[in-house]
This record gives C-alpha cells, sequence and structure tokens, in this order.
C-alpha cells in the first residue's frame, strides 16, 4: 500500500513540489546503450533510470536487499506507474524486467513481444567456464597474504583458502555461476571479507603471474538453519597483486568498471580503479 501512495505521489505530487518531481524524471549520464531495438539508450539521473521503451518515455527505479528485489516503473506523460516485487534472488532481475515489459505493453495498447524468451533462454544456457593460460607464470611470492588498505573501502585481510563450511558454501555459490573453485588443491587462492561495502567476500583466483581473477560474493546464514551458509555471486573481474597492494579493475563495488581502464601491470597504483596499500604481512 505504501508503495502504491509512493507512485502515485510521483505519478501527481501532492505533498513534493512539482519541480522536484520534474527534475526526478529527467536522466543526465548515460550509462549504457539499450540491449535491444525496442528500448533507448538507458540514462541516469537523481536517483532514477530514464530511457524509452518501445517510443514511449519511462522512468524506472529499482531496489534490493539479499532475497528481494523490487522495480517501479512510470510513464510520466500518461499519469500510469506500478510496482514490482519478487523474493527470487537467482532470477528476480529478468523476471521483473520479463513482467514490467509485458504490462507496459498492455497499457500501451502494443502487440507483446516474448520477453520470457529474450530474458531467460540466455540465462539457462551452460556456462562457459573463462579460459585459463596454458603455460602460467606463478604468483609473484608465497607472502600475498595480509592485510591490505584503501581510505574509502578500508582493510582486506587476504588469507589463503581452507577447507571450511564458509569454503564449500563459496565453491556451491560459484558453481551456480559458472565459475569452478576447487579448494582443496595447490592452486593459489586467496580469500578476503569485505565490510564497507555490499559485498561480504572477495575470492581471488590465480590467473598468470600477478594477475588474479577476484570473484564478488554476499553470503549469509539461511532461514533454515540447517542450510548453512547461502550467497550470491555478483561479478568477476581482475586484481593485479604485487609486493606493495592490489590493484582493483572491472569495477568489482558493483557497477560495469571504469572506460578506457584496462588491466596493466605496470604503474599498477597509478592506473587500478581501486588501489589497496599493503600494510601488513600475515
Amino acid at each position: 500500500m505504501n508503495k502504491a501512495k509512493w507512485v502515485q505521489e510521483l505519478l501527481s505530487p501532492k505533498l513534493l513540489p512539482r519541480s522536484l518531481v520534474d527534475k526526478l524524471n529527467l536522466g543526465h549520464v548515460i550509462f549504457d546503450r539499450p540491449a535491444f531495438p525496442e528500448l533507448g539508450p538507458r540514462l541516469y539521473g537523481l536517483a532514477q533510470w530514464q530511457t524509452t521503451y518501445r517510443g514511449v518515455d519511462i522512468v524506472s527505479h529499482g531496489g534490493s536487499i539479499h532475497g528481494q528485489l523490487s522495480l517501479i516503473i512510470r510513464i510520466p506523460s500518461r499519469k500510469i506507474g506500478f510496482w514490482l516485487a519478487t523474493n527470487d534472488q537467482d532470477f528476480g532481475i529478468a523476471f521483473n524486467t520479463v513482467v514490467g515489459n509485458r504490462v507496459l505493453d498492455n497499457l500501451l495498447g502494443l502487440e507483446p513481444i516474448d520477453w520470457e524468451s529474450r530474458m531467460f533462454e540466455p540465462m539457462l544456457e551452460p556456462k562457459i567456464q573463462p579460459e585459463i593460460p596454458p603455460a602460467r607464470r606463478p604468483p609473484p611470492s608465497n607472502m600475498i597474504h595480509g592485510t591490505y588498505f584503501n581510505l574509502g573501502y578500508g582493510s582486506l585481510n587476504l588469507r589463503r583458502f581452507g577447507t571450511s563450511p564458509l569454503a564449500a558454501a563459496l565453491a556451491d555459490v560459484l558453481a551456480k555461476g559458472g565459475r569452478s573453485l576447487d579448494y582443496s588443491n595447490d592452486e593459489p587462492m586467496y580469500l578476503a571479507v569485505v565490510k564497507k561495502s555490499f559485498l561480504t567476500h572477495l575470492v581471488f583466483q590465480h590467473k598468470d603471474g600477478p594477475i588474479f581473477d577476484w570473484i564478488a560474493t554476499v553470503m549469509f546464514d539461511a532461514i533454515d538453519q540447517q542450510a548453512g551458509l547461502v550467497g550470491i555471486m555478483y561479478g568477476t573481474g581482475q586484481a593485479v597483486i604485487i609486493s606493495t597492494g592490489i590493484g582493483m579493475f572491472g569495477g568489482w563495488w558493483g557497477h560495469p568498471g571504469s572506460k578506457g581502464v584496462t588491466v596493466t601491470e605496470e604503474r599498477v597504483a597509478e592506473k587500478a580503479e581501486t588501489w589497496f596499500s599493503r600494510v601488513e604481512v600475515h
């Protein structure tokens, strides 16, 4: 009921100034290109997404906590809006997209598009494991474990992976995302707890020399205590770990990453998207 009142206020404001609501409906920065021909470029404004759907201006905003995803969609020119929510973490974003677009087709009186096939068929295809270089260089040293610090994101305490309920839960979560995590062999892998982000854990899997793949996850206790830990894999990218610190590449904080920034082994502290300085060796 509160969501309905909020959507109604954004469409026909009675408490908020109309000038403020009009500003909310404007996009200021182009965020990405459309994934389908029926969609326009997505622009980001004051915590709202502005785009077009089949030629009609729409404004939307999603929200999430672990295990719950929501989406508000508005057509300001027609004073139409609605709200969706799901408790499916794995397919929730796709589900909201499919249902939201189907509702838009109906409200706009347009021939429905098969969004279900478009969204879900690619997700159900077998995951392809990333290629590993056939002749990999060894990691720089066996002294990677330690404490690293960034002024904004705080400390990362890297430690070698070991057999534990957390390691088993992480392996299960990563397998669902198409990543193999064999922590029982001699493959150099490290784990760090994240405290100043929506993430909870970063896994570092050796790739080549000082280059590691990072895998971002959120782990939490299941409602069913017997199920133990459950989690979500949010994304992957690369990190360069050298004697003075860790350079993170690929938008590990939850966005696609900085355009034009490529992984490099030279001047890592200067060129990384985020740099964590080594402060202590364990």
